[in-house]
C-alpha cells in the first residue's frame, strides 16, 4: 500500500502540531497550584521498601509506608523501647544505603502548624515537658524522656484525634557539633 502526501494532509498535520504545541505551552505556563505530593521514582520506592522491610525484620512493625511512598513512624509511647527503635533506624540506615539521601519532602506551613499545635495540646493536657519541634525537623515531634505513661496516654488520647498526621522522630536530631 502506497501513501501519498497531499496538500490537505500536510495542512491537517500542521494544524495538529500547532494544537499540540499550544496545549503544551498553555500547560507549562499555567498558574494553577502544583500538587504538593512528593514524586517518588521507582528506585526511591524500592529503597524505601527495603528500608521498611529492614525495620520490620528488626521488630519495628509499626513503621508504615503511605500510598505516596512516605515512611511514617508511629508516635513513641513512654515505656516503649525508644532505644530499640533508634537502634533499628541506625541499623537500617547503614544496611540500606541511600535512604538518608531520599529524606522527606520539605515540610509545608500546615504540617509545621499541626506539629506545633499537637505539642501545645500535649503540654496543656498533662505532658508539660513536650517540646516544640526542632528547627531541623519543624513538622516532627520527639517524645520527651521520662514522661509518665498514663499522662502521655491521656494527653495523646485527647490531642491525637485533632492532629493525627504529625510524625514523631525515633530520636532527637543532633545539633551541629554534637
Amino acid at each position: 500500500m502506497r501513501t501519498r502526501t497531499t496538500a490537505q494532509g500536510v495542512r491537517v498535520a500542521g494544524a495538529l502540531l500547532a494544537t499540540v504545541a499550544a496545549l503544551t505551552l498553555t500547560t507549562a505556563c499555567s498558574k494553577e497550584a502544583e500538587d504538593k505530593k512528593p514524586v517518588v521514582g521507582k528506585e526511591d520506592d524500592g529503597t524505601r521498601r527495603r528500608w521498611l522491610q529492614c525495620m520490620h525484620d528488626a521488630g519495628q512493625t509499626q513503621v508504615k509506608m503511605t500510598q505516596d511512598g512516605q515512611i511514617v513512624m508511629p508516635a513513641g509511647r513512654p515505656g516503649d523501647s525508644d532505644k530499640a527503635m533508634a537502634e533499628a533506624v541506625k541499623k537500617c540506615n547503614s544496611k540500606v544505603p541511600g535512604m538518608q539521601q531520599l529524606g522527606r519532602a520539605k515540610p509545608d506551613s500546615e504540617s509545621i502548624k499541626q506539629a506545633r499545635g499537637l505539642a501545645t495540646c500535649l503540654r496543656k493536657n498533662g505532658v508539660p515537658d513536650m517540646a516544640d519541634p526542632e528547627p531541623k525537623q519543624p513538622d516532627t515531634l520527639v517524645t520527651p524522656t521520662g514522661v509518665d505513661p498514663k499522662a502521655w496516654n491521656k494527653a495523646f488520647g485527647i490531642c491525637g484525634k485533632d492532629y493525627p498526621d504529625v510524625p514523631f522522630a525515633a530520636e532527637k536530631p543532633q545539633k551541629a557539633g554534637e
